[in-house]
């Protein structure tokens, strides 16, 4: 069986994972884009984990359409949600404007950028926004915190911050990965990576993972008409015990008893590396280069 963001495929339905995968938006390096600081105009072999934050990102923006209906206008008055992710200064969460809001990090464009301080990144993109954004530190989540985000009455998307393992991913998060990835209405994906590059983790199939790698160069995207090569890169596979231990996961929160209830049934896996107290104390750092990816060109 294949499992892909939470819908099952049997191998051999072909079509049913076509259809799928045409409702899947992923990202790539883009070139020819308006210049960054730097005078960069392409994003390669530095953006690779921009990108694939970008297709964690999306499918939170897709349940969130879903759930508001109409009153997601009152979030993003736009036409088209793709319009959120242009290559343009503009666009929240395109590119351009990711790499502005990472130099308050110190993070200049054409920098490698890890996936753990994307997050605190994607958060303060959503909090302009008024979308509530929890950010669990090495898997561990609070209920206080958890709590005052809900009260907004929005859904809430909650990341966690993971290393399943040293320095190489560890076998025995498999089945709690899997399981992760199986969650239909909760899973948004996982950026991960291999060897220094950053990929778009979004099922599995036996013992293998499923990603989109954004790692080929496109034209950059910044009208409706483009949007088509969002849909083009191909599903790829990869063994497990290939995949680096730091991670990012993204989860749709409707509720406190769908959060409350996570860590639970992931415990179903074996070995859970997330879990749920009802504060924390606020940690003096956060966000420490150690235990990230080396940066390597890709």
């Amino acid at each position: 069986m294949t499992v892909i963001l939470g819908t099952t495929i049997i191998i051999s339905d072909t079509e049913k994972q076509r259809k799928l995968l045409e409702t899947i938006p992923r990202f790539t390096y883009h070139k020819n884009f308006a210049p960054l600081q730097g005078g960069f105009t392409t994003d390669k072999n530095w953006g690779c984990c921009i990108r694939s934050a970008q297709g964690l990102i999306m499918q939170f923006i897709t349940k969130l359409y879903k759930h508001l209906g109409d009153d997601i206008r009152n979030i993003f008055p736009t036409n088209s949600k793709y319009e959120l992710f242009y290559d343009l200064p503009h666009s929240p969460f395109g590119l351009p404007h990711i790499c502005a809001e990472l130099q308050s990090y110190g993070v200049m464009p054409g920098e490698w950028v890890k996936p753990s301080l994307l997050a605190p990144v994607i958060k303060e993109i959503m909090n302009f926004f008024r979308i509530p954004v929890v950010i669990a530190e090495h898997g561990c989540l609070s209920r206080e915190v958890l709590n005052e985000a809900l009260s907004h009455n929005i859904p809430v998307l909650l990341l966690f911050t993971l290393m399943l393992g040293y320095e190489n991913f560890e076998l025995k998060y498999l089945p709690f990965l899997k399981l992760t990835l199986s969650l239909i209405y909760q899973s948004v994906g996982v950026v991960g990576g291999q060897q220094g590059k950053a990929y778009f983790i979004v099922g599995h199939q036996k013992e293998k993972l499923l990603y989109f790698d954004p790692h080929d160069v496109n034209e950059s995207i910044t009208k409706i008409d483009q949007i088509n090569q969002l849909f083009k890169p191909p599903l790829k596979v990869m063994p497990a015990d290939t995949l680096s231990s730091s991670m990012l996961v993204g989860f749709f929160i409707t509720n406190l008893q769908d959060a409350e209830e996570l860590p639970m049934l992931l415990n179903q896996s074996g070995e859970c590396p997330i879990h749920i107290v009802d504060k924390i104390e606020e940690a003096k750092e956060t966000h420490t280069v150690e235990g990230d990816w080396d940066i390597v060109s890709t």
